[in-house]
């Protein structure tokens, strides 16, 4: 309906009640645990006029965790969730599934070494990126080195990483590589 001549309480209005899943979606994803997130970072309003109340909107879900079982508990109760929003229809799609990876023992053990040989403080760390790393470490023993970013800004133009930092890196990296030739 137009915007102008629709009275608020005669609306449904797709944005509007999106919005509340998302609140939703973050309360969910709370609840279940600390290393599950979710972002939606992606909408598409239709029509997508500034003076139409959005009749449809299609917004992409992430989530992700550690744990699968945590996923697809939050997938669960997101759907559960919408239903209650009774303005609305919501509808799901899966449109991508990529379980947790974990990084192989060995490997990690190797860069733990090499951050201690040379006096390189180190942190092992749950990445939930979905790193090349990720795609592969079921067939290939696999780990990950990640050097700090200034103020933790990633996938931003603010990134930037002390070139000291990257020569750490660079070290344990080579050092990785070395010990896992000899294998």
């Amino acid at each position: 309906n137009h915007a102008g001549t629709t009275l608020m309480k005669n609306r449904k209005d797709a944005l509007l009640e999106s919005s509340r899943l998302m609140v939703k979606i973050r309360d969910i994803t709370e609840e279940i645990g600390e290393t599950l997130v979710a972002t939606v970072g992606n909408l598409k309003v239709f029509p997508g006029a500034v003076n139409v109340i959005p009749g449809k909107v299609e917004m992409i879900l992430e989530l992700r965790d550690i744990n699968n079982d945590n996923i697809e508990k939050a997938i669960s109760e997101i759907i559960s969730t919408s239903k209650a929003i009774s303005n609305v229809k919501f509808e799901f799609d899966k449109i991508i599934d990529k379980p947790t990876a974990m990084m192989d023992k060995n490997v990690v053990n190797i860069i733990k070494n090499s951050c201690k040989k040379n006096k390189i403080d180190y942190k092992l760390m749950i990445s939930g990126a979905g790193h090349d790393a990720k795609s592969f470490a079921d067939k290939i023993p696999s780990g990950m080195i990640f050097v700090p970013s200034i103020e933790g800004k990633s996938h931003c133009p603010e990134e930037n990483t002390k070139w000291i930092d990257i020569e750490k890196g660079i070290t344990v990296l080579l050092d990785t590589v070395i010990a896992l030739d000899k294998f």
